[in-house]
Formats: structure tokens, sequence, C-alpha cells
């Protein structure tokens, strides 16, 4: 039986429509199971950074407490603190050459007496600076009042011209009379380049700032030491009471997103920055596939 020429462009008209409509379908399907994808996406990313950020933070945190145990176990040391009755320090001055070569990140280690003086000490230049008066610091009183003190203001150090900061532990003898205090400076340019000094994604890296929103850290370092507590980001991330968290904000026409988590031996706070853009070129490229997948899967189907 012979098809007519009317019937058969009937047959092909009626074929297109399914085909069209199913297409339409599908497509909206596809939407829809691709945005739930993307939200999703971006949702893992989400947690993503803000467990890394978690991770650096820890890391950091075990720097802050590996020089805290280092203060106070030597600020015991009965060699020490013989010579500091005695005022003869020779062996006081080798172990704060050890001390200083013991840990990379240290800017210098040095022992004082009671009157402030330096009379133990070794720097980054391989020499020492026995002989400085150190009571003009805002860390020499702090160290006196607690058992193992970390200054949570870092300073720009005159030697290495990087942000610098102090832990550092009075020493007493078994009467309980002060007789100095053990101070390691520590280079956090240097712990930054260490680990912290990392990509994420294509436009993400992490920064450090202290309780007044100064920067410790950043990939430029012109800034570093810059007071930014006028960001808004800053300012929420001061005022949140959580320890971790995450966030989207607009910077310089930029969007951005965030994770934070907050130090908990000194009121610091480490921060991922991302830029949206990055996080939904992930999503994206997942909607084409989605969609491109669903197309194909039509037409063959009709076919």
């Amino acid at each position: 039986m012979k098809i007519s020429a009317k019937n058969w462009s009937l047959s092909v008209k009626l074929n297109a429509l399914i085909t069209l409509i199913a297409i339409i379908v599908f497509t909206a399907l596809g939407f829809i199971i691709s945005s739930n994808a993307k939200s999703q996406v971006q949702e893992e990313k989400r947690i993503s950074l803000t467990r890394d950020v978690i991770f650096f933070r820890d890391l950091l945190e075990e720097r802050i407490k590996e020089l805290q145990r280092k203060a106070s176990s030597n600020a015991k040391n009965l060699i020490i603190i013989n010579e500091l009755e005695k005022k003869n320090y020779t062996q006081s001055n080798i172990l704060a050459q050890e001390l200083f070569k013991s840990v990379q990140y240290l800017e210098a280690a040095f022992i004082t007496n009671a009157d402030g003086i330096v009379v133990a000490s070794m720097n980054i230049t391989g020499k020492s600076f026995n002989g400085l008066d150190i009571k003009k610091f805002s860390f020499w009183k702090a160290v006196q009042k607690k058992k193992v003190y970390t200054d949570d203001l870092p300073y720009k150090s005159p030697v290495s011209r990087h942000p610098t900061f102090v832990t550092g532990s009075a020493i007493y003898n078994s009467e309980g009379k002060f007789l100095g205090i053990i101070a390691l400076p520590a280079d956090l340019e240097r712990i930054y380049e260490e680990f912290l000094d990392k990509k994420i994604g294509k436009t993400g890296y992490m920064v450090l700032f202290d309780a007044k929103g100064r920067f410790l850290t950043h990939p430029q370092k012109k800034i570093i030491l810059k007071d930014f507590s006028n960001l808004n980001f800053v300012q929420k991330i001061l005022k949140n009471s959580k320890t971790s968290g995450s966030m989207k904000y607009t910077f310089q026409g930029i969007d951005k997103f965030l994770s934070f988590a907050k130090l908990k031996t000194v009121p610091w706070n480490l921060i991922t920055l991302v830029e949206m853009s990055d996080i939904l070129a992930v999503s994206h490229s997942l909607t084409r596939i989605i969609l491109i997948s669903g197309i194909a899967s039509t037409i063959l189907l009709v076919l």
C-alpha cells in the first residue's frame, strides 16, 4: 500500500512535533536536575573550603603550641636558673643558640635577667644581641603575668622586616623569685610560606588577620600589618561568635566566597578567599554536561 504525499508530510510533521515536545520536556527536566546538581556542587565546595581552613588553622595552632611548650619547658631548666642566679651565662648562651636552631621559623631566641636585659641570645643574622634592654616591649610585662604567653599583636621585625610575634615564659627559682624570661620571636612570613601559601582553585588564597583587623599574612606583602577592620567581611568575622563558618561577599565589584576559622591560642582568624566564578565554573560545566546528555538521549530515543 502506497502512502500518499499528504499522509507522509503529516507523518513527518507529527514526528517532528513529538520530537520537539520530547526535547522541551527533557530539557526542562535537565534544567531541574542541573539546578539541583549545581546547588549540590556549590554546597560541597563550601563544605570543602571550610574543612580546609579548619585543617590549616589547626596546623597553625600546633606551631604556636610548639613554641609555648618549648618556652615553658626551658623556663624550668635548672642550668638557666642557676646561671641567672650566679650571673654567669655561658651555658645559657649555648642553650639559646640550640633552641633557636631547633625551630626553623624562629627569628630569634633569647633569655633576659630580672631587669629585662638580654643575657643569652641568637637571631637570624647568626649573632647574639646580649645587652639589649627589652623592657620597652609590650610582652615584657605580659610574660611575667602568665606561665606562658603568646603576644597576639605581631610587629614588623627590625631585623627581617617580617611580621613577628613573641612567645615567652617567665623564669622563677624554687623560692618563687622572678629571675627573667625566655622568649621565642617567630617569623609569621616563614610560617605562611611553610604551609599557608597555597593556591586554592584558580583564584583562591589564605589570609590571617588579628583581633584589630590587621592582615598578618597575605600574598600581597605590601598590605601586611595594615588595618582592614573597615572591610565588611572582616567586621562580620570579628563579631561572629562561631569558631568557623562561611559567607559570600562582594569586594571591588567581584563576588567572592570565604570560609573562616578562629584560633584558640590567640585571637586570630584564618580565612580562605575564592572568587565565586571559580566555584561556579565547576557547576556550570556540570550543567552543560547534563543538558547536552539529556538532549542527545532524547533525540536518540525519538529516532
